[in-house]
């Protein structure tokens, strides 16, 4: 004991007998190197674990950063998908086993001649068009046969909007037009849905179904 540390004899109701204790605010040696045991403990319990301490403390650890950094990639990945796949030049629709539909969508066409004036506002998304068909062409000769219908103005003129039809499609339109695509349509006004995309500098739709396309009335 220290000097000058005064002590109060008190009787322990376990021992039944006298027991001396400190009151001068310090610890005897055997409960003083306890504390410090165990304080020491703790410490060092901290210091193998930061992550821990991290946490507890409102921080973020290294590997949830981490994990939230791979998140948000991902995340990032996948818009960008979606943008790509926006821009491709079959329609998003198409690609989940549909199609445009005409009578849905021509209560709401765009004249052809607004897409032709500023096609990059209506590039790569999904519009019904309507216009008279000026000429119409079915190409036998050119790699894949494309039966071209030209609205507005005849091909070669500009500024004109094309609808095509590839031959693997063509036999579908035979079907409702049994007298030929390019003979029954010429001269009709006629709406066509599908996305809008650049030929030659000449925006298009591209028609794979005859439910993208329904005659409006005769021409005047």
């Amino acid at each position: 004991m220290s000097p000058g540390a005064s002590t109060r004899h008190v009787r322990s109701k376990r021992c039944g007998g006298a027991a001396e204790v400190l009151i001068s605010g310090r610890l005897p040696g055997n409960l003083y190197m306890m504390g410090k045991s165990r304080r020491e403990t703790k410490n060092s319990g901290r210091r193998a674990n930061p992550g821990r301490r991290a946490t507890a403390s409102g921080r973020r650890s290294p590997e949830s950063r981490r994990a939230a950094v791979a998140v948000g990639t991902v995340a990032v990945m996948a818009l960008a998908l979606l943008l790509v796949l926006s821009r491709a030049p079959v329609p998003i629709t198409e690609l989940f086993g549909s199609v445009p539909d005409a009578a849905e969508l021509c209560s709401d066409a765009v004249e052809w001649s607004s897409v032709a004036a500023n096609p990059n506002r209506y590039r790569g998304a999904v519009f019904a068009v309507t216009g008279t068909v000026a000429s119409a062409v079915f190409a036998r000769h050119v790699d894949g046969r494309p039966t071209f219908l030209n609205i507005g103005a005849p091909h070669p003129q500009r500024p004109r909007f094309e609808a095509v039809i590839w031959d693997e499609h063509r036999g579908s339109f035979l079907d409702r037009y049994p007298g030929g695509v390019e003979v029954m349509l010429e001269g009709q006004r006629i709406c066509v849905a599908g996305m809008v995309n650049m030929h030659d500098g000449v925006p298009q739709i591209e028609l794979r179904s005859p439910s993208q396309l329904e005659i409006m009335s005769p021409s005047p």
